[in-house]
């Protein structure tokens, strides 16, 4: 996975100075283009206040994407933006990403696939029931297998990553530090791949709610697969990973608890 500064870079030759501002890019008209944040910075904002009058937000900074996954759906933010400073924005044609998209490579599109059925809401009863197949069928013997025992974590929040997870058999829950249950992964889903995408510890505490069978991708070879994609499928799968863990940090906001991103 290229860097931010890196991927900024890269998409030199498919973007161009925006003609709108941070503040407008919730509106339908905006979802002609994606967007990446070329100088200054601003906050995503959710719609979620507490009592104590705050809102739930999250810097963006040089290099952040915003607005992939409205581009790969054709539908609208669930987010207001704000900026902070002088803030330039530059805009990549929608049709352009999602034709690099369409041509990614079984792991990134998969990964982006899943995580826009996450972001958007589209529940089906074995959202990735092929995908086990095809993991095997194009990685052979770089996929692993570990079996989880019921109560057992698999990995601790602010942990590093040192693997992707599929979900072959049980059900496995992600936690809070302080045990605030944000999710509940069964068979055919997989978890694991944020804090590989965006280079950061992991969000969430991932314990094994029944005996588990996992299949596995360590991360080294994760990261090479993603480094190998164009820079707009690697901008794609960064915003929506961050997009999650906002939803994820948004939800525990309003509890007084968070995550560590």
């Amino acid at each position: 996975m290229l860097s931010r500064d890196e991927l900024l870079q890269a998409i030199q030759p498919y973007a161009t100075v925006s003609e709108f501002d941070i503040q407008s890019l919730r509106f339908k008209e905006a979802r002609e283009y994606g967007f990446v944040i070329a100088k200054g910075s601003g906050y995503i904002i959710d719609t979620i206040v507490i009592s104590s009058g705050l809102e739930s937000s999250h810097m963006v900074r040089e290099g952040d994407p915003i607005g992939f996954g409205e581009v790969l759906t054709r539908k609208q933010s669930f987010f207001t933006f704000t900026s902070t400073r002088d803030v330039e924005i530059l805009q990549i044609d929608a049709d352009f990403i999602r034709e690099r998209v369409a041509k990614a490579g079984l792991l990134a599109r998969e990964m982006i696939r899943y995580n826009l059925s996450r972001i958007f809401d589209r529940k089906r009863p074995r959202p990735n029931a092929v995908f086990e197949d095809q993991l095997l069928a194009a990685y052979g013997d770089r996929v692993g297998e570990v079996e989880v025992n019921a109560g057992e974590t698999i990995y601790e929040q602010s942990a590093f990553a040192t693997h992707f997870y599929f979900i072959e058999q049980g059900q496995v829950g992600l936690f809070s530090d302080n045990g605030n249950e944000v999710g509940v992964l069964k068979p055919t889903e997989c978890f694991g791949e944020a804090s590989l995408i965006t280079n950061t510890q992991r969000s969430l505490k991932a314990v094994a709610n029944t005996d588990c069978v996992l299949r596995t991708l360590d991360a080294k070879f994760f990261k090479d697969q993603i480094a190998g994609e164009h820079p707009l499928v690697q901008l794609s799968l960064l915003q929506l990973s961050k997009h999650l863990m906002f939803e994820n940090h948004s939800k525990l906001f309003v509890e007084g608890d968070s995550i560590s991103w």
